[in-house]
């Protein structure tokens, strides 16, 4: 959980800015909900949640569907955090990819918590990579 602790403080480092205070609070969707032998997301998340919202300067929703991100809801979002592992992919992942690249070129931050890159068979795991 130590590493996992760092990329949270990192992050909210990286994507804080000074608010005002009757500034909005920068809105996270965290999408997860995919298991992995290393991700337990049902302890995880909940964490990530309570480590970005005390001071009121992120809103996170957490979204257990990583599918939903190949929907035009992430646009309503200032932050996208990856948080799963997926050893498949995604049913609708061209459309998560092309997403994830508008989201990233729009301006908009994201964020991936690093996990094993090796799934059960040994393989290397599919992950989504953007490049501007």
């Amino acid at each position: 959980m130590g590493a996992l602790l760092q990329t949270l403080i990192a992050a909210a480092v990286m994507f804080t800015t000074a608010l005002a205070e009757d500034a909005k609070p920068t809105r996270v969707l965290l999408v997860t909900g995919i298991d992995h032998p290393a991700h337990n997301w049902h302890t995880t998340a909940p964490v990530i949640r309570e480590i970005l919202e005390p001071e009121h300067q992120f809103a996170v929703r957490i979204v257990k569907h990583p599918d939903l991100l190949a929907s035009e809801m992430i646009f309503d979002y200032d932050m996208v955090f990856l948080h799963f592992q997926n050893d498949k992919p995604l049913t609708r992942e061209h459309q998560v990819r092309v997403n994830l690249t508008r989201f990233v070129k729009r301006g908009g931050p994201g964020h991936h918590v690093p996990l094993p890159t090796r799934g059960r068979s040994g393989r290397s795991a599919p992950s989504i990579r953007i490049e501007m």
